[in-house]
């Protein structure tokens, strides 16, 4: 999942050090993409010891991991996204589409993004709002905390990530090809042709406007699923 849908499963919430924590695993990953966070390497949470805000924090992290356990072992996930690595390669050639199930993977989780922000006007104004409500030096302190590394242009970065506010272009399909071109390139594909291709938008439309249809009920059923965990 990317950053607005961890949001939405958990968007009547009030606590921003829990939201901030639930983007940190993305935040990280688009800061530096040789600092990895990860579940295993967590520190050990003393709440005895532990601040109110660390433990918000930590436990915005792990549910960042909880969701991503569900949803990337869910029936929905694998459908949709062969579903839309079948469209590809139906679309441009298996030889033209390298790495089909990996591209399928983040498109689908951008487009579920875009569906979520064009349904609700309220979900980025209130998620920004989480970030901007404490200082930044707080959150680069917690994060350091959490992957165990030191971040010294961390604090810049989410500057420029708050001030930008770029997830407001996910509403425009140049901006998700765009970021989609990045991706592949940064893990070493090389040819990606198709990704430019002028009839791509209508298709990757048209099965935009299909999956919103029914997105909504499968939210409902990951959050059911997540109760049970």
């Amino acid at each position: 999942m990317n950053f607005i849908s961890h949001f939405y499963l958990d968007r009547n919430l009030e606590d921003s050090f829990f939201f901030v924590g639930v983007s940190t695993p993305d935040l990280v990953s688009v800061f530096d993409r040789n600092v990895r966070l990860k579940e295993g390497r967590m520190p050990l949470l003393m709440e005895n010891e532990a601040t109110v805000e660390e433990i918000s924090f930590y436990n915005g992290v792990i549910r960042h991991f909880e969701v991503d356990k569900v949803f990337h072992t869910s029936d929905f996930f694998y459908r949709e996204t062969d579903k839309i690595k079948d469209l590809l390669h139906d679309t441009f050639g298996t030889d033209q589409v390298y790495r089909g199930f990996f591209v399928a993977h983040v498109l689908f989780e951008l487009i579920l993004d875009k569906i979520l922000i064009s349904h609700d006007s309220n979900l980025l104004p209130s998620f920004y709002e989480h970030l901007e409500r404490y200082p930044i030096k707080e959150y680069v302190r917690l994060t350091e905390w959490v992957t165990h590394t030191p971040m010294p242009a961390y604090d810049a970065f989410l500057k420029r990530f708050i001030k930008k506010k770029y997830l407001y272009d996910y509403a425009d399909w140049e901006h998700i090809l765009y970021i989609i071109r990045k991706i592949v390139q940064g893990v070493g594909i090389n040819q990606f042709e198709y990704l430019h291709s002028p009839g791509l938008i209508s298709i990757l439309d048209a099965y935009e406007k299909e999956l919103a249809i029914y997105c909504f009920d499968e939210f409902s059923l990951l959050n059911e699923q997540l109760i049970k965990v």
